[in-house]
């Protein structure tokens, strides 16, 4: 569909739309009329985030519902939402979800709707519907409306955009469908501390979620009680505690400080998702995208979704054994430590009679799900009085640091990463107190043991 009674932005100067039909779409409770469709970088007084701009759609909502049927099935005669950002959902190029941004001021009064009411049939609400989209002018925008008491509608605004392609293989689990879309070594414009490099990878996923639903919401005619499937909206969420780049499989490098949203959330038909950046160990060689997706929640109770892997660089690379030769066994994790002494790090000095030791820790999870380890609490060091000391502050700065507080490991999963601790260059031997799931034991590291005759 061509777009149509639209005031475009080119520059930011609007140009006059020609008079024309709105776009209408609709379900069975509420019509929707999208009167104009406008780009902007303010809206009143705000103004769009760098990169960014609004899409504002001056919209008209109409309570369709019928009042004979209504009556009938013994139905309420009004119709409303309260979150349109959970229902309504604009899509740029095939491949962007917008933000709707509700309760922006507007001249002249009011603000952008964030939600709406149509009490009676034939009952009508207007205002502008504001969205967040990308800087540019778009190939296509598709509007799409869900919602499980009214049904769903879909309306072209403008397009049809061509749909891009994955660069590799889509993957799936029971909730939806994931594929890389882009990959970059380096990323453009990334800038990386010594000791590693940023890469960006582009995901994208569609909900294949199905659900059992009350078929009146989409059929009013049909007897009460009778079902119908239909696909969910799919929300993950946690985004930046499960999604990752594995480093030669074993180094889990989270992605760049606000990099990833909490949440994404992916609608049916469209692969939609994120671009975000990673800071990988400069000598790392194979890298793939690591998507967990535990404790996923659904109408039927929990799933635990095995986790996805999309290779990204494969630079084949011998995998080295784990290091050091203090072995903990705790529950489900199997620990090897070993440790070195340095006067500097990440170009660090560690300071007068100060001396850094780096703990290389190794954890494979043997057990039958997945659990977190948590190194900062789980592996203090113990100073000459005894007590527990955590590791510095520079362990951030390593290029094999850990990933955050929590290191997430489905069952059969191996991390590895450098723990850093600051003490007294005397100080020895240097002893490990491993606080475990069930136990709390003190270990001589290992390169300051006694010889055992």
């Amino acid at each position: 569909m061509c777009w149509r009674h639209a005031v475009l932005f080119l520059g930011w100067v609007a140009l006059a739309a020609h008079a024309a039909a709105a776009f209408t779409a609709a379900n069975n409770t509420v019509r929707l009329t999208v009167d104009t469709v406008s780009l902007a970088a303010r809206y009143g007084s705000t103004t769009a985030p760098a990169g960014t701009q609004f899409a504002i759609l001056a919209t008209t909502w109409e309570n369709k519902i019928d009042p004979a049927l209504a009556d009938k099935r013994g139905l309420a005669p009004g119709y409303g939402v309260d979150n349109l950002a959970q229902h309504l959902f604009l899509i740029v190029d095939a491949s962007v979800l917008g933000t709707l941004r509700s309760g922006l001021p507007r001249t002249g009064g009011g603000a952008s709707l964030g939600a709406f009411t149509v009490a009676t049939p034939g009952k009508k609400s207007a205002g502008d519907v504001v969205f967040e989209i990308p800087a540019g002018k778009p190939a296509g925008l598709d509007l799409r409306f869900y919602d499980d008491v009214g049904g769903d509608f879909a309306s072209a605004l403008g397009g049809p955009a061509v749909p891009p392609k994955p660069s590799g293989s889509i993957q799936k689990n029971a909730v939806g469908e994931f594929a890389v879309f882009g990959f970059a070594d380096p990323a453009p414009g990334a800038r990386a501390p010594e000791g590693f490099r940023a890469v960006a990878v582009d995901l994208r996923a569609r909900s294949i979620w199905l659900a059992e639903k009350e078929a009146l919401a989409y059929d009013p005619a049909v007897e009460p009680g009778t079902k119908v499937s239909r696909v969910n909206l799919l929300d993950w969420p946690e985004v930046p505690t499960y999604l990752h780049v594995l480093a030669d499989g074993v180094h889990s490098c989270a992605a760049a400080e606000g990099a990833l949203p909490d949440t994404l959330r992916f609608i049916p038909e469209f692969f939609t998702g994120t671009r975000a950046v990673f800071l990988v160990p400069a000598d790392a060689h194979r890298l793939e995208l690591f998507c967990a997706m535990p404790h996923a929640s659904t109408d039927d109770g929990v799933l635990d979704l095995a986790p996805l892997r999309f290779p990204l660089a494969d630079v084949p690379a011998a995998r080295s054994a784990p290091a050091g030769a203090l072995k903990i066994t705790d529950d489900m994790f199997q620990i090897a430590v070993g440790d070195r002494r340095t006067d500097r790090f990440a170009g660090e000095a560690a300071g007068d009679g100060q001396v850094f030791v780096v703990l290389d820790v190794d954890v494979s999870n043997h057990g039958a799900s997945g659990e977190f380890f948590q190194p900062a609490e789980q592996m203090p060091v113990l100073d000459a009085g005894g007590g527990e000391n955590g590791p510095d502050a520079v362990t951030a700065r390593g290029a094999h640091r850990p990933e955050g507080d929590k290191v997430h490991l489905p069952p059969g999963e191996e991390r590895r990463f450098e723990l850093v601790y600051r003490v007294d260059a005397t100080l020895k031997p240097i002893r490990l107190s491993f606080h475990g799931g069930t136990f709390a034991q003190t270990y001589d590291l290992p390169a300051d043991a006694p010889a055992r005759q």
